[in-house]
């Protein structure tokens, strides 16, 4: 699969929807359908990988997911092997530290996050010179982007703050 052709189709619709319009007006529509190209790739990718998700949710045993190679969609398809034995139950992975007093120590949940490969890097470089990992890290700076503002009880250190508001 490749976008290529669904974006110069989105293109092409376009200058189509333009041609009995001046000159001009084909023109800017030329220029504006060549802008829009890397949004109309990150709407099909995004497509994509939510029809993926879907696929996955209705199959049994199968996960469909959308890799990004070189630009351009992979659809890559993991079946579960069949046994006549039933599956031995798999240990829930560790939970993330959550501060005190949140109410929600114990349970977590999945979440798939798009982010720029320029702010991922930078997620990557703060947790790393915090001893963390990125999990964690992303995890405690949404509890407290939520808290608000710190309480006055706790401290401030250069860039980091220790301490808990509620």
């Amino acid at each position: 699969m490749q976008f290529d052709e669904y974006v110069t189709a989105l293109q092409q619709g376009l200058a189509k929807a333009t041609r009995l319009a001046p000159e001009e007006v084909q023109r800017t529509a030329e220029l504006i359908g060549e802008a829009l190209e890397p949004e109309a790739r990150l709407a099909l990718t995004r497509f994509a990988s939510d029809l993926a998700e879907e696929i996955t949710a209705e199959l049994e045993g199968a996960v469909v997911e959308v890799h990004i190679r070189g630009g351009e969609p992979a659809v890559v398809v993991h079946q579960a092997e069949v046994s006549s034995e039933p599956a031995p139950e798999a240990p829930a992975p560790p939970s993330p530290p959550v501060p005190p007093g949140s109410g929600e120590e114990g349970n977590t949940a999945r979440l798939t996050l798009r982010l720029p490969e320029s702010l991922k890097a930078e997620i990557e470089k703060a947790s790393a010179a915090e001893g963390r990992s990125t999990n964690t890290w992303l995890v405690q700076a949404a509890h407290q982007a939520l808290a608000g503002p710190p309480s006055p009880t706790s401290r401030r250190t250069g860039r980091r703050m220790s301490g808990w508001a509620r």
